[in-house]
């Protein structure tokens, strides 16, 4: 007489101690994803007067900020501006620039934006 026996590959806990440990595991294991991720402000600073300069004006500076919010969000969400270093800004956002068809002029302002918020990062 053939018995019916159920096997299972995958032991559950048994205990709570158990339960306890593989919920705690699994909390971790959220944690440390979230941890990794980057967090990216959904929002560019504003102009203020103090990022003015004699080789930048405001009407420049708001150009290049509304530009790096439209056209570089189109394809990515909006990196921190103090990742990068003042030295690197400008040839990434010209690395970028064919993608974002940006004329060189609007290329510019948006290097003098991002450069002029890093001076005020330091």
């Amino acid at each position: 007489m053939a018995t019916s026996q159920n096997y299972s590959c995958a032991r559950l806990p048994a205990t709570r101690f158990e339960m306890k440990q593989v919920a705690a595991a699994g909390l971790l294991s959220i944690l440390v994803a979230f941890s990794s991720c980057e967090t990216v402000s959904s929002s560019a600073p504003t102009v203020t007067p103090i990022m003015l300069s004699k080789d930048v004006n405001a009407q420049s500076l708001t150009e290049g900020r509304n530009l790096f919010v439209s056209r570089c969000i189109d394809c990515h969400s909006l990196p921190p501006i103090s990742k990068y270093s003042s030295e690197r800004w400008p040839g990434l956002v010209e690395k970028m620039s064919g993608r974002a068809h940006l004329q060189p002029m609007q290329r510019d302002a948006i290097v003098a934006y991002i450069l002029a918020v890093r001076a005020q990062v330091r």
